[in-house]
């Protein structure tokens, strides 16, 4: 708690700070202290948007607590709730009833995705995707190339077979069922967006919002 009240009150005495998200690890597994930032939010006038991004009601739908998902949806008038899914078989039945629920709460909600070797790494699969969240009134927010962890370094696709995959959704879906593609950028700061091969572009080297280029080759800092 004394960590969060340190959050707040740096919050609290920054007023270029409109929103606060709640995010990794895990938030919903830590339910008093989600319901304790959130009631401590209350009270900063100058948060305006607060968010909650977790993958929990996937993994775990029925343990998450309904009740308190109800009290976090009313702590500011605009609540987000960003779900972590990547692939159309998590959508099981526990989880669209889930999903509507929290839509009859108030959240606004957004997917994000993770590009998975040979878990998501087609056109067809991810369309199914982000259709079906689309049709549940979810909007895929982003797609994220994987990174380069040594536990799940064998998922990481190639750069350039995303953006072609990406290319070919931004050709077959509506601009509300089509997510951002974007990179994390290792050793770097910012998730920069991908561009597409709708565009002649030199994808060998990328900068981060404070002017920092790195290759893409290794992900290695270029220095003057």
């Amino acid at each position: 708690m004394s960590q969060i009240d340190d959050i707040v009150d740096y919050i609290a005495n920054d007023k270029s700070i409109y929103e606060v998200i709640a995010s990794g690890g895990d938030p919903l597994t830590n339910p008093k202290g989600l319901q304790y930032l959130f009631n401590r939010l209350k009270a900063i006038d100058h948060v305006k948007v607060v968010r909650i991004h977790t993958r929990y009601p996937l993994q775990n739908p029925g343990k998450v607590r309904m009740e308190l998902m109800e009290e976090l949806a009313q702590a500011k008038p605009t609540v987000y709730l960003s779900l972590h899914i990547d692939h159309p078989d998590e959508l099981q039945p526990e989880v669209i009833e889930m999903i509507r629920a929290f839509k009859k709460m108030g959240y606004v909600l957004l997917t994000q995705t993770v590009f998975l070797k040979t878990i998501n790494d087609d056109k067809d699969t991810l369309k199914t995707l982000f259709l079906r969240l689309f049709e549940l009134g979810v909007r895929p927010y982003y797609i994220y190339h994987g990174q380069e962890v040594t536990s799940t370094r064998r998922f990481v696709m190639r750069l350039e077979d995303e953006m072609a995959i990406m290319t070919q959704l931004r050709n077959e879906l509506s601009g509300l069922a089509f997510p951002q593609h974007v990179i994390d950028i290792p050793n770097a700061s910012g998730k920069v967006v991908v561009p597409s091969d709708h565009w002649q572009t030199d994808t060998a080297t990328v900068t981060d919002f404070y002017g920092k280029t790195v290759r893409t080759a290794d992900w290695s800092p270029i220095t003057n």
